[in-house]
């Protein structure tokens, strides 16, 4: 159960880095901050299925 919940940390921390980075790229594109909540939304609607598909294969 350990290694789950260990696992689990893992993917939500890289999860946030990866939406932070989207935030800069889009901050960068557009000339102005679209804010975190918009940025993880953003993330989430266009990457995260594949992000996540990903993620389990190399677990």
């Amino acid at each position: 159960m350990a290694n789950l919940k260990s696992l689990w940390e893992k993917s939500i921390k890289q999860e946030i880095k990866e939406i932070r980075k989207h935030r800069f790229y889009i901050k960068k594109r557009l000339g102005y901050d679209i804010g975190l909540e918009a940025a993880a939304k953003d993330w989430v609607d266009k990457y995260a299925a594949s992000f996540r598909s990903n993620w389990n294969q190399n677990k």
